[in-house]
């Protein structure tokens, strides 16, 4: 917010005004997946990461934890810089043992605006579905969000 400080015209009440738009936008599709929703539809699923983390100038990597009926049994966001974000498989797969979760569905946006994956995201998404393998943990789907498009491995037969 700091840097619209900066633009001719934009004054603390603008800037006040766009950080509490933000902060509800980010908020409002939460509501919907309270209560250990189960997470069956992947359109609207692309449609919450889409707009709570879609629009972000950094990278986030959204990881949700499901249990056999695809309830979420836990969330996690972590943010990184503007090209990238830290990604530890360990940390990732522990936490789903101590949810009890059976899958796993993550997710990152791409602030640069394509979801066409990496290389760096198909080797990634590769080593974490055989690490989640060994531990009788399913990895469901790895979803790139950039704005409003999305891009799912799973739709895409890659998982």
């Amino acid at each position: 917010m700091d840097d619209l400080k900066m633009v001719e015209g934009v004054t603390d009440d603008t800037t006040a005004i766009i950080s509490c738009v933000k902060e509800t936008l980010e908020r409002a599709p939460t509501e919907e997946f309270k209560e250990e929703p189960v997470i069956d539809d992947w359109e609207k699923l692309a449609k919450y990461l889409s707009t709570s983390i879609g629009y972000s100038e950094r990278e986030n990597l959204k990881v949700m934890y499901l249990n056999k009926g695809y309830r979420l049994v836990g969330k996690e966001t972590y943010t990184g810089t503007v090209d990238h974000i830290p990604f530890y498989i360990t940390e990732i797969t522990r936490k789903a043992v101590l949810a009890r979760a059976t899958s796993i569905i993550i997710s990152h946006n791409q602030p640069g605006g394509t979801v066409k994956p990496s290389e760096r995201d198909k080797a990634m998404t590769k080593n974490l579905a055989s690490a989640c393998a060994t531990i009788g943990i399913k990895l469901a789907d790895h979803i790139i969000v950039a704005g409003n498009n999305y891009f799912s491995f799973k739709e895409k037969g890659l998982l």
